[in-house]
């Protein structure tokens, strides 16, 4: 027998590691702004929250509009409505982006720039599409791995868009 230290055709002795058992990925909690989310659950998120504010929007509506307009308590109860719900959606609206900055190796702070007009269109833009960084950084492992439903609620936000603005140029047209 020969010696396999020897022998170039030898079988190595190394333990063989998949890829992905190597790669360290980001275990943050979903209601939490550390951590970091790639483009696909970004956008999968901001579908949720939207449909959310659209339909605590329009609970609002039709509650409002089954009372009288004139009656007192039709005016407490999308004041109510808004002191429920609003910090929620408040909360949320900042929790993601800063998450997706973190993404792309920003501070959340950058998050700011939402408050300029017209800016913060193109911002959206780039943190919608912007690719995030390939390996960790200051702010965290790499995202999770998409699953599923993140996919299925990203394809569902360009027709949920588009669906609006149809809807309601529908509606405009009416009036």
């Amino acid at each position: 027998m020969t010696d396999n230290h020897n022998n170039p055709y030898a079988t190595p002795k190394s333990q063989i590691v998949l890829l992905d058992d190597d790669v360290e990925y980001n275990t943050s909690k979903w209601y939490s702004s550390s951590g970091r989310i790639g483009r696909v659950q970004y956008l999968a998120y901001s579908v949720v929250i939207s449909l959310i504010c659209g339909s605590l929007f329009g609970l609002g509506v039709a509650i409002f509009s089954a009372f009288n307009l004139s009656s007192d308590s039709a005016i407490f109860i999308p004041i109510v409505m808004i002191t429920l719900f609003l910090p929620w959606l408040v909360y949320w609206s900042f929790v993601y982006p800063i998450r997706r900055l973190h993404d792309l190796g920003h501070t959340g702070w950058l998050i700011l720039i939402n408050f300029i007009p017209l800016v913060n269109l193109l911002f959206s833009l780039y943190l919608t599409f912007a690719p995030g960084e390939k390996t960790s950084n200051e702010y965290g492992a790499m995202p999770s791995p998409n699953k599923w439903y993140h996919w299925v609620l990203a394809i569902l936000f360009p027709i949920l868009v588009i669906g609006m603005s149809v809807v309601f140029s529908v509606i405009g047209g009416q009036y």
